[in-house]
């Protein structure tokens, strides 16, 4: 593969000086294992894009809102079935290939929401703060997203090429398969930046996305050590583009009950939130008494998108941290039917 990309780059009709930089750049990111790109034309080429790359995008991506928990709308993007294949592409060959620093737990392979919380959990009481990052995605720029391939050794129009095949209107979206790994590498550096200083202070620290984790023994924590934190991950996060969301703090002592991603964190463990565990047997109760289709009319549901990957999701989650209510769960839901 190397030697006939060579052979084509000797046998082209670009200047002497330019050839040198092909070749230069073709074989660094053979020795790196990524796959070889020369410039747009060759990404077009191996993609079958027939159009300008930001047009192709645009035209292959549809989006539809969906309502957040406030009340707001969040937009998601939907690529085609030809750009999705591309940006899975993207993934598995060559964005796949950055290392992801290890206060990350989203998005990462072999770990969840619970290895997120179960790095929170102590014997003794403690406290627990909790951050979150307005308008995460959106917050990203493409010019970002092209340093992340030029620092792998892309040149600048290709790099160019591929985050363009990433983002829609300079920034990246939510829905588009890139856009979780994206992230997690663009925070590399911000969360060595917050390591760094909760190492110091004896801190545990741990990002699920954009929601930051910090917590440490003992009853609370000090006004001058919160201040010292809020206005590190305040101006961290402003130095990368990124605004705090303030209406989102949350600040639990030792003698509030501690919610991290939807887990209950206690000095027993993690553990299901009572208020879900009631919801599901409350919802299997009426679908086992009455029938699916009986209980949703009663309840003026009917019209519910897919209640049954609703349930099995419920209890897939509270699987996850109480395996045996889990399993209990997925037998009842399994002997329903579902029509």
């Amino acid at each position: 593969m190397l030697e006939k990309i060579l052979n084509n780059i000797y046998l082209s009709n670009i200047d002497k000086e330019s050839k040198k930089k092909l070749i230069e750049d073709s074989k660094y990111l053979y020795s790196n294992g990524l796959p070889i790109f020369l410039d747009e034309q060759h990404v077009n080429l191996v993609f079958n894009i027939k159009d300008n790359i930001k047009s192709f995008v645009e035209k292959s991506t549809s989006h539809h809102f969906i309502k957040k928990h406030n009340g707001d709308f969040r937009a998601v993007f939907v690529p085609s079935e030809h750009l999705k294949e591309i940006q899975n592409w993207l993934l598995e060959n060559i964005l796949e290939q950055n290392i992801i620093s290890n206060s990350t737990y989203s998005f990462v392979k072999g770990k969840s929401i619970v290895d997120h919380a179960l790095n929170h959990i102590y014997q003794n009481d403690f406290w627990l703060v909790t951050f979150d990052i307005k308008d995460f995605f959106p917050s990203i720029r493409k010019e970002a997203v092209k340093n992340i391939f030029l620092g792998l050794g892309y040149s600048s129009e290709v790099s160019n090429a591929f985050s363009s095949l990433c983002c829609i209107k300079n920034n990246l979206v939510q829905g588009f398969p890139t856009s979780p790994i994206i992230s997690n590498i663009y925070l590399n550096e911000l969360d060595l930046v917050l390591q760094e200083f909760c190492q110091s202070h004896n801190i545990s620290y741990s990002r699920y996305a954009d929601d930051l984790a910090f917590s440490r023994e003992g009853e609370k924590i000090s006004k001058r050590l919160y201040d010292k934190l809020f206005q590190l991950v305040f101006y961290t996060l402003k130095n990368y583009g990124f605004k705090l969301n303030e209406n989102k703090i949350k600040i639990y002592d030792y003698n509030h009950p501690k919610k991290l991603t939807g887990i209950m964190l206690t000095t027993d463990g993690i553990k299901v939130p009572l208020k879900i565990k009631k919801k599901i047997l409350k919802e299997l109760y009426y679908c086992e008494k009455y029938g699916v289709e009986d209980h949703l009319k009663k309840a003026g549901r009917l019209e519910l998108a897919n209640y049954k990957g609703y349930m099995y999701g419920i209890a897939g989650f509270i699987r996850m941290i109480d395996p045996q209510t889990g399993w209990d769960l997925f037998r009842r839901l399994d002997n329903i039917y579902w029509g």
